[in-house]
């Protein structure tokens, strides 16, 4: 058994029904350096990893499930390149589009959704062909160098993207919706809950909850970092801010999850898998279950 994480930093997290994880790893000697892009892609299934790929030449940016059952992973670049590891094979694509910055890959059902800069959205169906969808070009010369960073969906009919301004994305199977919020923020993450609303997390720890066309502001506090992740769980409202870990409480207010902030130092992706809650940090990879924290300190390799 080694020290999880040991040289390396987690960058994006996903888990599966089944709550085999996936995970993107960059080098923490070479996480920073642009002249040095790359990506290890891997999976986490109990106390063992397996690494599925390396990409020495892609600066990848997100991770996500081939199916539920988590027995294969696509990982995404930000230049829209596209590697799929399933089993032993590998295969390589590539979004057709120049000088595009993508953000964020999400599965919803069979339809594989690319979101990124500019307000760029492609999606790959079942036969694997990747095709635009986004907002049309007269708006976007209305909106102008406006983004999408984050996205989710309770199917390919009904997603929400994370955008800057204070702008949430609806797509409702045939047109996008820009809903302004009561805020100027630059939205981060999203998270379609099971209890049927949509959790939408910004800059200085901002959330909005709605879902279709109707979002409200519920707090926002400038002298808290920002919500890299945001999840519900059994009621609970989980935000990711990087170096804490914080829970919505009573009176509509992050307060720190200290038995969280006991166990690890860092939260930034946020996932469902089954019952659990599962929190990915640069340096943690941990998972709320039965209402406790646990963090896997340790891990195995295939």
């Amino acid at each position: 058994m080694y020290p999880i994480l040991q040289e390396l930093r987690v960058i994006a997290g996903k888990a599966a029904a089944d709550e085999t994880l996936a995970v993107l790893l960059v080098m923490d000697d070479v996480a920073n350096d642009p002249a040095e892009p790359h990506g290890i892609v891997g999976t986490i299934t109990g106390d063992t990893f397996t690494q599925r790929g390396a990409e020495p030449a892609i600066a990848l940016v997100d991770i996500e499930f081939l199916r539920d059952a988590g027995d294969g992973v696509m990982a995404l670049g930000d230049a829209g390149e596209v590697r799929i590891y399933d089993g032993d094979t590998v295969i390589a694509e590539q979004i057709p589009v120049e000088d595009a910055k993508f953000r964020a890959l999400r599965r919803l059902g069979d339809t594989f959704v690319a979101v990124g800069l500019l307000l760029e959205a492609w999606r790959r169906g079942p036969d694997g062909t990747w095709e635009a969808f986004g907002p049309d070009a007269a708006m976007r010369a209305e909106l102008g160098a406006t983004r999408f960073e984050k996205l989710d969906g309770y199917s390919a009919r009904e997603i929400y993207v994370a955008g800057d301004n204070g702008i949430i994305w609806h797509y409702d199977g045939t047109e996008w919706t820009p809903i302004q919020c009561a805020t100027n923020v630059t939205f981060l993450s999203v998270h379609c809950g099971r209890d049927g609303r949509v959790y939408v997390g910004g800059q200085h720890a901002t959330l909005a909850i709605g879902r279709g066309r109707d979002f409200e502001i519920v707090t926002s506090n400038p002298e808290l970092a920002h919500l890299w992740g945001v999840a519900e769980i059994d009621g609970i409202v989980f935000g990711a801010l990087d170096r804490a870990l914080v829970y919505l409480n009573d009176e509509d207010a992050f307060v720190p999850d200290h038995g969280a902030m006991e166990l690890g130092t860092s939260f930034y992706d946020l996932a469902r898998a089954g019952p659990a809650l599962w929190s990915f940090g640069m340096k943690d990879v941990m998972v709320f279950e039965d209402g406790t924290w646990s963090r896997i300190d340790e891990i195995g390799v295939a």
